[in-house]
């Protein structure tokens, strides 16, 4: 853990920095026709059926589906940061409908298609299971946009964000959003926590996105890690000590925001829970600890 905390950027002088200069993640060829107007896909009101297109694995439980919009020129219709809901029957009783929220990775001017990365929680997930037993040509009920973060560019001088497994998916979309924009000035710093070095998500996407981005760096740490995984990224739960070391501090000039996600067990430590998708609950852990407010603590 010594030699990899010696590895942590420590974040301090002006929470400036350079502007995004790149964009590697660009919507697909027909987004370029200005010829037709996008039109969202989903609707609030109804669910909707998606039919699959692809599933490819990224780790030894997690995959990204991508999926079809009804038409090439179509938008999704998710905004950063927001959600869909997906739902299925339940597999202990088909006669039931389950329903859960999941966050879009795809870029959100995508056209024709969208892509939603989902772990398969076994035996206890239900909707995960249903992407399971996908295949393509299969289809799911979808319905949305459902919007859980309203951010707008270069609101906080800082972004600091700490997620756990899938719940790198929220912040992914915003790290996107952030990067692309070549106005948006913020600064973003990930901590990501994951089980071992063969279940980090979107880490060749992460490391991209630093290299080519000066405002973004991301800590990654994992649970455990044999010698034969040559990981060369911290060893350990979140602690408080990576906290400080690469987070924007609290009460930081410019203003600064913090982002949790995780499961429960993780936000439990980090931040407290959230009672419900409007009320985020008291804030406790460990980012209470280091004197962030509430004000400064959103958890997804």
């Amino acid at each position: 853990m010594a030699r990899a905390a010696s590895r942590l950027l420590a974040f301090g002088g002006r929470l400036g920095a350079a502007s995004a200069l790149s964009f590697s993640l660009l919507p697909s060829s027909s987004a370029c026709d200005a010829s037709a107007a996008p039109a969202p896909a989903l609707s609030p009101k109804e669910f909707r059926s998606f039919k699959l297109l692809s599933a490819k694995p990224l780790t030894r439980d997690t995959a990204l589906y991508t999926f079809a919009l009804p038409r090439e020129n179509d938008e999704l219709g998710v905004p950063v940061a927001g959600c869909l809901q997906v739902r299925a029957a339940d597999p202990q009783d088909p006669a039931k409908q389950v329903v859960r929220p999941y966050t879009p990775t795809s870029d959100p001017a995508r056209r024709g298609s969208f892509e939603l990365i989902v772990k398969a929680y076994e035996p206890s997930g239900k909707v995960s299971r249903a992407f399971a037993r996908l295949r393509p040509g299969d289809s799911l009920e979808m319905k949305g946009p459902f919007v859980k973060f309203a951010y707008e560019p270069n609101s906080s001088a800082a972004i600091g964000m700490v997620a756990g497994g899938t719940g790198i998916t929220p912040m992914y979309q915003m790290l996107l959003a952030i990067l692309k924009n070549p106005r948006d000035r913020t600064e973003v710093r990930l901590v990501y926590a994951s089980k071992t070095p063969a279940d980090v998500i979107l880490k060749a996407e992460l490391d991209a996105l630093a290299l080519t981005h000066p405002n973004f760096k991301v800590l990654y740490t994992v649970s455990s890690a044999k010698p034969a995984d040559h990981w060369d990224g911290a060893t350990g739960h979140v602690s408080k000590e990576m906290l400080t070391s690469f987070l924007p501090p609290p009460g930081a000039d410019g203003g600064s925001k913090v982002l949790v996600c995780g499961p429960p067990g993780f936000m439990k430590a980090l931040s407290g829970e959230k009672k419900s998708p409007s009320d985020q609950g008291e804030l406790a852990g460990m980012l209470k600890d280091l004197h962030f407010s509430p004000q400064e603590v959103f958890k997804f």
